[in-house]
């Protein structure tokens, strides 16, 4: 018995190549169309995660530019938020607005200030010039204010450095 086929009308030929490839793509295309599915739907994430990557890029880039020009602007008051004061330079730089002014550490990292001073205006001088000193400053309450020698008026108040955050 042989599996050979002797001859055959061109119809049947035609038929039979078309059902063999009416097999084979059929195959191919219950196997690759849910790869071809799912990569679409992995094309159109990489999209979407473009799109968002790209607008948080030029977020990060306005952030950045706005943290260059504050910072650029700012140095001063960063470099002063890096500095803390000792008593003697504190005091040095007090004297300059309350003279005779005394300064001596407390332990909770404040500074307290004492001086002689004529009137509470020498007072808020002082405070309106925490801006401008070496380190930023803040004058913590109470301020006590006492009638001294005369006319004079004994001045004590806390001072404290504040850091920038790390």
């Amino acid at each position: 018995m042989s599996l050979r086929r002797e001859g055959g009308s061109p119809a049947e030929i035609v038929v039979s190549v078309l059902f063999a490839l009416l097999l084979v793509g059929g195959t191919v295309v219950l196997i690759l169309l849910p790869q071809l599915r799912e990569h679409l739907r992995l094309e159109e994430a990489v999209r979407r995660a473009a799109l968002e990557n790209a607008a948080q890029q030029q977020t990060y880039d306005r952030l950045y530019e706005l943290h260059s020009v504050r910072r650029d602007s700012d140095g001063v008051l960063l470099e002063r938020l890096d500095s803390a004061p000792d008593p003697a330079a504190l005091s040095a730089w007090m004297s300059r607005y309350l003279p005779g002014a005394s300064v001596s550490e407390k332990g909770d990292g404040s500074f307290l200030v004492s001086a002689f001073v004529g009137s509470p205006a020498a007072y808020y001088r002082a405070l309106e010039a925490l801006k401008e000193a070496p380190w930023v400053l803040r004058a913590l309450p109470p301020v006590e204010f006492r009638m001294r020698e005369g006319k004079k008026l004994s001045l004590r108040f806390r001072v404290r450095a504040v850091a920038a955050a790390r």
